[in-house]
């Protein structure tokens, strides 16, 4: 008998949650299929007055700052006095002016002197090839000229003041020693020089030349 009960009671609230299942359902459907109103609202019709006011809108940002950029003023400078415009435009000639302007003359001066005496200094260079010296040219060792040698010796020479020449050295070999030597000997021998001289009188110099081997 209970259990009958505990089944009728069942079924009965399980029919009351189908109902009201279906009168939600019923409602949903009903509000659904109502049509959408739409409220259209006329414009207001301003004055001309109103109308030709631009309409502001508010924002949360702050004004900006306007930078104005204003022109420098021109400093006023106070007019000279005439006594003193007057002091200025003429020329003051002090003594310190006038020591400077002598030593300027004396710089100018000493220059001029040392110029026309460096101009006054006339050098002349060692001449070795004048006729009436009569240097005469190295003779080719026999052995050299049995094995066919020949060559360019360039010499330096240490000419005196009396044109004998103090030392002799070789610059550039001919590749053959025996060529070199006779070179050096016949030189330091035989040769004489016409020295150099700095303002007529003669003096120590030196001179470079060559000498050349061939077979004849």
């Amino acid at each position: 008998m209970i259990w009958r009960i505990a089944f009728l009671s069942s079924l009965l609230l399980h029919a009351l949650v189908v109902f009201a299942w279906q009168v939600r359902f019923a409602s949903e459907a009903v509000a659904s299929d109502l049509p959408l109103l739409v409220l259209l609202q006329a414009p207001a019709v301003l004055s001309p007055a109103v109308a030709k006011q631009p309409s502001v809108v508010q924002s949360n940002r702050p004004p900006l700052r306007q930078t104005t950029t204003e022109k420098p003023l021109a400093p006023s400078l106070p007019k000279p006095r005439e006594h003193v415009a007057a002091s200025l435009t003429k020329p003051q000639t002090s003594a310190a002016s006038m020591g400077l302007q002598s030593q300027q003359t004396q710089i100018v001066g000493s220059a001029v002197t040392s110029a026309g005496m460096s101009a006054a200094v006339v050098e002349t260079a060692v001449q070795y090839r004048a006729a009436y010296l009569n240097n005469p040219e190295p003779e080719m060792p026999r052995l050299s000229r049995m094995k066919m040698e020949s060559g360019k010796v360039q010499l330096h020479v240490k000419v005196s003041a009396a044109g004998e020449p103090i030392q002799v050295t070789v610059l550039s070999s001919s590749h053959y020693p025996r060529l070199d030597q006779a070179a050096v000997d016949t030189v330091k021998t035989q040769w004489r020089f016409i020295p150099a001289k700095k303002n007529g009188v003669p003096i120590e110099a030196n001179v470079v030349f060559a000498i050349e081997f061939n077979l004849k």
